[in-house]
């Protein structure tokens, strides 16, 4: 069981990921803002962090690279619509930490093959 925070302004797909990572067997905290995330990911220890590029209050570039310079341990999924700048958003979320991208929309299967290979790859010494 892998303690994840995910991140994403769509209240109906951050239920809808958060019930899938639960039924998975994850420990999942869910919040609706950078932000939060943000003070999130200083009081809590988390194995994974799966955030929208694109939120409030802070964006998940922002979260991406504070979460690297201080949990560089943690994995990192960047996650973004199809939206024209998704994709150069999505690149440049892998240059400053994220080990894997999701273009939504994605399948279930999509996210939890990159959530599983992220944390593979955290889990190997």
């Amino acid at each position: 069981m892998a303690r994840i925070l995910l991140l994403d302004d769509d209240e109906v797909l951050l239920f809808t990921l958060e019930q899938t990572l639960i039924d998975a067997g994850h420990a999942v905290t869910a919040a609706v803002d950078g932000a939060v995330g943000a003070q999130l990911l200083k009081t809590k220890k988390f194995d994974l962090l799966l955030t929208d590029i694109y939120m409030p209050n802070r964006d998940g570039l922002e979260t991406i690279i504070s979460a690297h310079r201080d949990t560089p341990d943690m994995g990192v999924i960047g996650m973004s619509g199809a939206l024209r700048l998704s994709s150069i958003c999505l690149e440049l979320a892998k240059r400053i930490g994220a080990h894997r991208t999701l273009t939504k929309p994605f399948s279930t299967e999509q996210m939890l093959e990159a959530v599983d290979s992220v944390l593979a790859r955290n889990q190997t010494p």
